[in-house]
């Protein structure tokens, strides 16, 4: 069986717990073909890691580090949350939307709407194409800061793209609007 994702204690610093989570990700960074039979020359600490297919090995971590992402957010460490996306974009695993998302999030409670806009041009740079849930995120850090014309701005691209909001979308935007 597989080793379960590092959890985050409450005693724990959302430091140390990046920098245990991560050293877990790249020691596990290895390939079905980086090993023999067995998977015994793998660095990855479970067999099953070794002898699984690729694809499915990536779509593992990137499931990590999405909630890592997600973790970070939460306990208000938006800046390595930050930091493990810049990390996963120059060693992999590549982002998905569901990344990005969880990164616009952590930015969103931090209040840190020009990061969370950022990433939102980042992930349309990089060839994603934004849910209507990653502009809730980008307008929901607009809201939080005050700034009601970006809020606006995104909302109006959503719909140009053909994207839906939903509730949450329109109560983040009035919301902007009201500070």
């Amino acid at each position: 069986p597989m080793a379960p994702p590092v959890e985050h204690k409450p005693w724990q610093s959302a430091e140390t717990w990046l920098a245990e989570a991560t050293a877990q990700l790249w020691r596990s960074n290895c390939r079905p073909d980086d090993h023999s039979e067995g998977g015994e020359s793998c660095q990855a600490p479970h067999k099953e890691m070794a002898t699984q297919g690729a694809g499915d090995f990536g779509q593992r971590r990137l499931r990590m580090c999405t909630q890592q992402i997600v973790q970070l957010g939460k306990a208000g460490q938006w800046q390595q949350a930050l930091q493990l996306l810049r990390e996963m974009q120059d060693r992999g695993p590549e982002p998905s939307v569901i990344t990005y998302n969880a990164a616009i999030d952590a930015c969103a409670k931090a209040r840190r709407w020009e990061e969370a806009v950022q990433l939102l041009s980042q992930l349309k740079d990089r060839g994603l194409d934004p849910s209507h849930i990653t502009y809730t995120g980008s307008i929901n850090a607009c809201s939080r800061a005050g700034r009601w014309r970006v809020a606006l701005g995104l909302l109006s691209d959503l719909q140009h793209r053909g994207l839906a909001p939903d509730v949450v979308t329109y109560t983040a935007s009035m919301t902007a609007c009201a500070k």
